[in-house]
């Protein structure tokens, strides 16, 4: 008797240490896909979320887990998520999957949603899964390749003919200016010609530079000590604003040099214009070890940015400067998505914005 209750023992520490042990694997494989995933349980309460989920929907593990989701979901959600649950349920096979579109925190996010009804051995409901991923950066970038082939041929119309304006308006000023010097109409007039042609080069050459983006050279290397120079650079050019640089312990990290140090510099250069001279700029680089990523972050005291302009403010040619291009903020989008990362916008606290790149230590291979 007392060598048949030993046996049981041990087979039940056996058994809960093999189902602690799947646990934890089903875990670490949660944590580490690129796919949002949230678990309910068959009385409607979330059993199980991983950080990916966490970081789309803007929601903490530890206020939402264990609650019944009809009172987590936002109001203005709920319909959403009722529909989606109706369907399931009503779907052969017990899955659905719908592209949604939401509001989370004033910025619209597209999501490719599946919801999946699980069910036991013996047919009884065991609750749902909720996988998502967050299609917002891979429509930008559908966008960005679109804008640039259209950046490519306007370059090519406007460049053709401006050689030859150029060089006739030079030619009219060096055989007719002697005999119009009491004339300043004339030296006004194609004074102006010569310096349009030269501001529309210089907007074919940035038309340009977009449109032919190269592919990212990754190598490895310190990202801290390929940023922090760049951070000095702006110090000595804006003594009015006061820089700082943060920095965690990271490895190295795959990445191209010559495109981070652009990105960075044109959020830089985008700070610096929304202080006007007065004012603090933050840059921190910091490690995500359970995303496998670091994030660059660029925060201002500065206006920041009003929420109807969020959407289009990584789209080319949107621009609130005054002679602005709108290229600035869509060059960090094509890089970051070139590195396989993202890039966002949110407030920073009590003003101002914070521009965030987040990239992977090591980017996966494609093809």
């Amino acid at each position: 008797m007392k060598k048949s209750l030993e046996d049981a023992n041990v087979s039940l520490s056996s058994t809960f240490e093999e189902l602690r042990r799947r646990s934890r694997f089903i875990e670490t494989i949660l944590t580490n896909i690129s796919t949002g995933v949230i678990v309910i349980d068959r009385a409607g309460r979330i059993a199980m979320i991983n950080k990916v989920a966490e970081l789309i929907l803007s929601i903490k593990t530890d206020k939402v887990l264990g609650k019944p989701y009809k009172e987590v979901v936002r109001e203005e959600h709920y319909e959403t998520v009722r529909t989606l649950s109706r369907e399931v349920g009503e779907t052969p096979g017990r899955k659905v999957e719908r592209q949604v579109d939401l509001s989370v925190r004033g910025k619209e996010i597209s999501l490719r949603v599946s919801v999946t009804s699980l069910t036991g051995d013996d047919g009884e409901y065991m609750g749902l899964v909720v996988a998502f991923d967050d299609l917002s950066q891979a429509m930008r970038l559908q966008r960005i390749m679109a804008w640039r082939e259209v950046a490519r041929r306007i370059a090519h119309e406007i460049r053709n003919p401006l050689t030859p304006i150029q060089l006739s308006t030079e030619r009219l000023q060096k055989k007719f200016a002697p005999s119009h010097d009491h004339d300043p109409a004339f030296s006004e007039c194609t004074q102006t010609i010569l310096s349009e042609v030269g501001s529309l080069k210089s907007l074919v050459e940035e038309f340009t530079r977009f449109a032919r983006m190269p592919a990212p050279a990754f190598k490895e290397g310190n990202l801290v000590e390929e940023l922090r120079p760049i951070v000095e650079t702006f110090r000595a050019a804006h003594s009015g604003i006061a820089w700082e640089f943060e920095e965690e312990e990271i490895p190295t990290v795959w990445f191209d040099p010559f495109q981070i140090r652009r990105a960075v510099t044109n959020l830089l250069e985008n700070a610096a214009s929304a202080l006007g001279g007065q004012g603090r700029v933050v840059v921190r680089v910091a490690h995500e070890p359970v995303l496998g990523s670091v994030r660059v972050s660029v925060q201002d005291d500065g206006p920041g940015i009003p929420a109807d302009d969020r959407d289009r403010l990584f789209e080319p040619y949107f621009s609130r400067k005054e002679g602005g291009t709108g290229l600035g903020l869509a060059i960090v989008s094509a890089i970051a998505s070139d590195h396989q990362g993202t890039v966002v916008v949110r407030d920073n606290t009590p003003r101002g914005a914070v521009f965030e790149i987040e990239i992977p230590v090591r980017p996966k291979r494609r093809g």
